[in-house]
Formats: C-alpha cells, sequence, structure tokens
C-alpha cells in the first residue's frame, strides 16, 4: 500500500463514515440543522426556499445539501430536472451594464442591444422548471434583484428587449 491509500484509510477510521459514498460531510454539532432544513425543504415541495446567513456560516454548504436533496427527490423522473448553479457576485464585474446583468438571468431578443447578435436563453430559462440556485443576490443591482423576486413570486419573467 502506498502513503496516500493509508491516508485514506486512516481518515475513514477517525470519521466513521465511508467517504466514497458520503455526497457530503455535515460538520460536528450541525447534525440538528441540517436535519431540520432539510425537513423544511420536504414539506417546501417546489416552493422557493432561500437561505441567508453572515459570511462563513455555511450556507454553500447548505445548499449544496439541497441540491442532493433535490436530485434524490427527481431520480425517478424520466427526465432528470436541470440544476443551474451561479454566483451573482460575478456578475458585477464581468457585466457593468444594466442589461448585460439581466441578459445572464432572465435572457435577451436579437437586437436588444449592441453586440445582441442572437437570441439568448438567460439562467432563468436555462434551468427551466429545474432547480436554480443563486448565491450573493445582493450584489445584483437593486432594479434586477425587483425583476428576480417578481419572478420568485409569480413565475413570470420577460427577456431583455422583449415588448410586452
Amino acid at each position: 500500500m502506498n502513503e496516500d491509500s493509508n491516508k485514506k484509510e486512516h481518515q475513514n477510521n477517525d470519521l466513521s463514515i465511508d467517504l466514497k459514498k458520503a455526497k457530503y460531510i455535515i460538520p460536528p454539532g450541525l447534525n440538528y440543522t441540517v436535519n431540520k432544513f432539510i425537513a423544511h425543504c420536504k414539506v417546501s415541495g417546489n416552493q422557493p426556499v432561500m437561505v441567508i446567513g453572515d459570511t462563513g456560516v455555511g450556507k454553500s454548504m447548505f445548499l449544496e445539501i439541497y441540491k442532493n436533496f433535490y436530485r434524490e427527490r427527481c431520480k425517478n423522473r424520466r427526465k432528470k430536472p436541470k440544476v443551474v448553479w451561479a454566483n451573482c457576485a460575478y456578475f458585477g464585474d464581468y457585466y457593468s451594464d444594466f442589461n448585460m446583468t439581466k441578459s445572464e438571468l432572465f435572457g435577451h431578443v436579437k437586437g436588444a442591444f449592441t453586440g445582441a447578435n442572437k437570441d439568448k436563453q438567460g439562467l432563468v430559462e436555462i434551468a427551466n422548471k429545474g432547480l436554480l440556485i443563486l448565491e450573493e443576490i445582493g450584489e445584483l443591482p437593486k432594479q434586477v434583484q425587483a425583476m428576480l423576486l417578481t419572478f420568485v413570486e409569480t413565475g413570470k419573467y420577460r427577456k431583455v428587449g422583449l415588448r410586452n
């Protein structure tokens, strides 16, 4: 056996779980909170779930848990729903133009703005009744946050450049 194999076996013994089968590792002291979160997810059905908290408290871990829970819940469907994950903080770095940020989330039609040479699907349309996970929505411009709230509440949105 090589040194790396010995380390992995030792780690497995220390954690007393099979790391090959684990979908995620729950830090000590969070079992109760994670179980409560999963129970909430079961009750919520297809309703939006918002995970909020200060920096470093484990929001991404809970989103990963929810993603795995969602996939497990949908595993018997003939067509597997998509899971789309995006960090909205990146949109500000790459898209200083308000329309580009809206386009990334909701898509655009050809000619909506300079450079829109063809129709584009946004993340909302790509997820198409699947799971859309958006991190750091507080980094989005307020107008885009309002549009996102309308989508969450009503399921309706409008591509950039689309009339009516």
